[in-house]
């Protein structure tokens, strides 16, 4: 237990130790230091005048008293030739208090901005806004639900010219836009967002470019003038700014690749012939752009035409890098592996082409398929040790061209529907039995057909017993 008078002892000493600091600062603030002594202690030589803008304030840190105050001084500009341009600094003056005397001990610098400079006109300033408007409308997000164009592009009503140098500038504009809330009611709001655009320039002749958008520190800078609520299909088929853009792009791109003439395919096997010809004799940008007008609808992004989703792409440029060794390890008259696929020069891998028929129409009265598209196109390319083998063989791999007698000899099928030619793939009644095989025609004499089958066998027999 504590004696009273130890007690006594205790609580005088405490209530000395929480006094002391108020009587301390009574007497401190009788000698504050002056106006002329803090602008002699911020060190600047080229200051013109300075004024104090907040009283000053005794704080206690660690059994230690200081004394701060905010502090504005007006400097020269230190642009050679231009006199007329002012600094105006900022910040606030620390010292340390010892009994009476005030003890420096730093400048806290707060910013620094630069007068008396010729703002750019408020055309440049909006043309370059405008020419960078995704960047005002800001992350991905904003550009996946903005409707439209930016549009009523301007200065703010009270735009705070804001100079950091005489070569940097900050002002505030606004624009308008329209947002779609992606709610079950299909709402569209137009609304106008104030953001600070921050201009460089290189030097003081120098023109002046864009640096960079920052919001400001209200939040009432983005105002929503109007709502309107659209239909379903009105609203499914406004395009969003970062698909318009993207649409544009893809426009430019396709319109800088050679222009491509692509025929009408009348059927599957048309089409796969005249892409593997391509992918024989064309230049990678030739390939790209048929590729980018033959592919079907899978290929590209939903509700475009133009923009191949990133699977598509990712496919289509490993088929350009591939179609570089195609020419090397397939052979111009390659040999069937089935109705959709060839094989390679040693027929250890293989090509498949994939067509569908394209969008139907009405002709007199008949549903007609469009043009063919490309479905699927896969490539077998040989590399390493498999290649070496390819190129090993002595004797040539691809078979000999025919002879215009040959091409133009032909049997005509059962029924008269069409001719058999040499090179056909066919399936034929091996020894007019009653099941069929398939195989190839190799040669043709007058009304027969001289066949060779899958399995190896041969045979001549007649267009009456093959399909």
């Amino acid at each position: 237990m504590i004696p009273r008078t130890s007690r006594f002892f205790s609580t005088t000493l405490l209530c000395a130790a929480f006094a002391l600091p108020l009587v301390l600062s009574g007497t401190a603030m009788a000698g504050k230091p002056s106006l002329r002594r803090a602008i002699k202690d911020m060190g600047y030589k080229d200051v013109i005048s300075c004024k104090f803008i907040s009283s000053g304030k005794i704080t206690q840190v660690s059994f230690r008293l200081w004394y701060t105050r905010a502090i504005e001084c007006k400097r020269r500009g230190g642009v050679p030739g231009k006199p007329r341009i002012k600094k105006i600094t900022d910040g606030y003056v620390e010292y340390a208090i010892s009994g009476r005397r005030y003890i420096f001990a730093k400048f806290i610098h707060w910013t620094t901005k630069y007068v008396g400079l010729p703002a750019p006109k408020p055309s440049l300033v909006v043309a370059l806004v405008k020419a960078n408007k995704m960047k005002f409308l800001g992350r991905r997000f904003n550009l996946q639900h903005t409707v439209g164009d930016l549009h009523g592009v301007r200065i703010d009503p009270k735009p705070q010219w804001s100079w950091s140098s005489p070569n940097h500038l900050s002002v505030r504009v606004a624009g308008r836009y329209y947002w779609k809330k992606g709610n079950s009611a299909r709402e569209v709001q137009h609304v106008e967002h104030t953001k600070l655009a921050h201009l460089k320039r290189a030097s003081m002749r120098a023109p002046w470019t864009f640096d960079k958008f920052t919001k400001t520190s209200k939040s009432a800078d983005r105002r929503v003038l109007s709502v309107k609520s659209y239909s379903p299909a009105q609203y499914k088929a406004m395009k969003t700014i970062q698909e318009a853009a993207e649409d544009n792009a893809a426009a430019s791109h396709m319109a800088a690749l050679p222009k491509v003439t692509i025929p009408a395919f009348r059927s599957a096997d048309e089409m796969i012939r005249y892409t593997f010809r391509m992918l024989r004799t064309a230049t990678p940008k030739q390939l790209e752009a048929y590729l980018r007008q033959v592919y079907s609808s899978w290929y590209f992004a939903a509700g475009s035409t133009l923009i191949l989703h990133n699977e598509a792409e990712k496919k289509m440029r490993m088929t350009i890098a591939a179609a570089s060794h195609f020419k090397e390890q397939y052979c111009s008259a390659p040999v069937r592996r089935d109705n959709v696929s060839f094989w390679n020069k040693d027929k250890s891998t293989w090509i498949r082409i994939v067509a569908i028929p394209g969008a139907y129409t009405w002709v007199d009265g008949r549903k007609v398929p469009g043009t063919y598209k490309l479905s699927a196109l896969q490539i077998g390319i040989l590399k390493g040790d498999k290649l070496a083998r390819m190129r090993s063989y002595r004797r040539p791999l691809c078979p000999k061209p025919l002879s215009a007698a040959q091409r133009s000899a032909k049997v005509a099928k059962a029924g008269r529907r069409g001719y058999w030619h040499i090179g056909d793939r066919i399936s034929c009644a091996f020894k007019h039995r009653r099941r069929y095989y398939s195989g190839k025609v190799l040669n043709i004499s007058g009304t027969r057909l001289f066949i060779k089958y899958d399995d190896g066998d041969t045979e001549w027999t007649t267009a009456a017993y093959c399909r």
